[in-house]
């Protein structure tokens, strides 16, 4: 996960906000998430499309089927099943090494996608992250302790031990992740287009690329079409 401990960085007296209008403070970064979450969703788009593909059908009503399967977890198991009956050899093998590729981005993609975000002044190339349920349980101890005027001497200390950053670097990377992940359900899903003729070796360039050749290589498969 390319996040680090909040505490890790902050000291005594430093100055932070989480809020919803933290993130347009550092542009550059909240254009590196949208694009994170933007080539996410067109990964997503490939893989309802992967369905159609593998049936040989092409019909929206696959890629209506799958869209409609409301849980990633159910969307993945779906396909592998089919998969399993459709598919043999390396076509089977390069696709198991991308849906563990694709379940291994996944969390990364909703931590940024569900997350609240804030701001530090000493770290001006970096965003804050929280969950929402970790923000939401600060602010209720926060709430709870003021409504019983009880004194509490950092009532911020929960916040920060439930806070992340995320460099600019870790986001680039992340991004560079997904549209490796994208590039590889896009070559998935031509491959097993029932077109005749085809004139690009897409299962080739599937099973080349960087993440879907070390599964590949932790499952023991050929990584050669």
């Amino acid at each position: 996960m390319p996040r680090q401990p909040f505490l890790s960085f902050y000291q005594t007296g430093m100055s932070y906000a989480v809020g919803p209008g933290e993130l347009a403070k550092r542009p550059e970064l909240a254009g590196l998430i949208a694009q994170c979450i933007a080539m996410w969703n067109d990964a997503e788009l490939q893989m309802a499309l992967s369905l159609g593909a593998i049936l040989k059908t092409n019909s929206d009503a696959a890629v209506a089927l799958y869209l409609a399967i409301k849980t990633s977890r159910t969307q993945r198991d779906a396909l592998s099943n089919v998969a399993r009956v459709l598919l043999t050899g390396l076509d089977l093998a390069a696709f198991e090494a991308l849906l563990s590729v694709y379940g291994s981005l996944e969390k990364q993609r909703n931590a940024l996608a569900h997350g609240l975000f804030g701001a530090m002044d000493g770290l001006p190339e970096s965003i804050l992250w929280t969950d929402i349920q970790d923000h939401a349980n600060f602010l209720i101890n926060v709430y709870t302790k003021e409504y019983q005027n009880i004194s509490v001497a950092d009532p911020h200390e929960k916040l920060r031990r439930d806070m992340y950053v995320y460099h600019r670097d870790d986001l680039r990377q992340l991004l560079d992740q997904l549209t490796e992940l994208q590039r590889a359900v896009f070559c998935f899903h031509c491959h097993h287009q029932p077109r005749q003729n085809k004139s690009h070796n897409y299962l080739a360039d599937l099973v080349s690329l960087p993440m879907i050749k070390a599964e590949l290589a932790k499952q023991g498969a050929p990584a050669k079409p």
